[in-house]
């Protein structure tokens, strides 16, 4: 399990026990001009719902973790169980006669201190992880809601099942998405997330770039992992580097919203970065051209100044091949170190 239950119950949804009398309900509602309503889950058989299904199914199959992407948008309108369980109301200060018994779902504990609210998909897996719960369906948003309502950060479905498919956690992002009945994108591939990024290291010195790409994810509490990329050369700057991105991004509005946990990493490059960029109040050289960082055993390339672009870059390229040659990522025409198209 991903996640350990919290016992006894430290809170939850407390439904009465009792159930009222001919006149009203144990509120003490009147009976008198409610309309009761048929259950819009009469006649279920308990069994997982099919979009779910599926998307379990194929991670059983395949033995990779269930895509919590495709999860989630399978989820609105589908039906969960939660489990209910009962808990001693207590004894009468008076008469000393017992109360009765209170009904209260439980709450999960992340390891990170969190609390989360676990659901299952079929009534089969929730009996299997507490034989006393009883089951009560709802639909998945209503579940969201209560959660959110409840302060609980994270949906666990199916906590206790075994395989890929068993405690499939859903983050707080997604959990908020889905009480709200909008489309959530995961952060590693959330091209608004990514782009504000990448602004982190605007103005640091010695930070050539900082990105973002997927971590081990939410069960692991690293989400997103936001790589910081040093200058080559720059290791004595890698606390300062990874506290200062670390101040941005927790004071960062969006960031907060979108992203549930993250792993902050500082890389020192190996090799020095071409910049080519223009030369602003250049008259005659408006292209300028310098390394980011130290080449290894390779002199530092100072501020150079071009009359044209194609100057510059050309500077930079034969730079490149000195430090060790063009290097190119899978998928992308421009060297990484300096830019030059093949």
């Amino acid at each position: 399990m991903i996640m350990g239950a919290s016992h006894p119950l430290r809170r939850g949804q407390h439904l009465p026990g009792r159930h009222g009398d001919a006149h009203g309900d144990s509120a003490g509602t009147p009976w008198a001009g409610r309309t009761l309503t048929d259950s819009p889950f009469a006649g279920d058989d308990g069994a997982v719902a099919s979009a779910v299904a599926a998307l379990l199914d194929a991670a059983r199959a395949t033995g990779e973790p269930v895509d919590v992407a495709a999860l989630v948008a399978a989820l609105p309108g589908a039906r969960l169980f939660v489990p209910v369980t009962a808990i001693s109301a207590g004894a009468d200060e008076a008469t000393g006669g017992d109360l009765g018994a209170d009904m209260a779902i439980p709450t999960l504990r992340s390891p990170d201190g969190r609390d989360a609210l676990p659901v299952f998909t079929s009534v089969t897996a929730l009996t299997a992880w507490s034989a006393e719960a009883r089951p009560v369906p709802v639909e998945a948003r209503r579940a969201a809601v209560s959660a959110v309502q409840e302060g609980q950060q994270l949906l666990v479905l199916d906590p206790g099942v075994d395989g890929p498919a068993g405690s499939v956690v859903v983050p707080r992002p997604a959990l908020w998405a889905l009480a709200k009945g909008e489309v959530w994108t995961p952060s590693p591939r959330d091209p608004e997330v990514a782009a504000a990024v990448a602004r982190l290291g605007d103005g640091l010195g010695g930070v050539v770039g900082v990105t973002a790409e997927a971590g081990p994810g939410a069960a692991a509490g690293r989400e997103l992992r936001v790589v910081v990329e040093l200058a080559a050369g720059a290791r004595e700057h890698a606390g300062w580097a990874r506290d200062s991105v670390a101040q941005r991004l927790g004071q960062h509005e969006l960031l907060a919203e979108r992203v549930d946990s993250v792993e902050l990493v500082v890389r020192e490059l190996p090799r020095a970065v071409l910049v080519v960029r223009p030369n602003p109040g250049g008259l005659l050289r408006r292209w300028c051209a310098w390394g980011e960082g130290t080449t290894p055993g390779r002199p530092h390339h100072p501020t150079t100044f071009h009359r044209s672009e194609a100057a510059a870059r050309a500077a930079a390229a034969r730079w490149c091949e000195g430090d060790g040659g063009h290097e190119r990522p899978p998928g992308s025409p421009r060297c990484r170190w300096c830019g030059a198209e093949s």
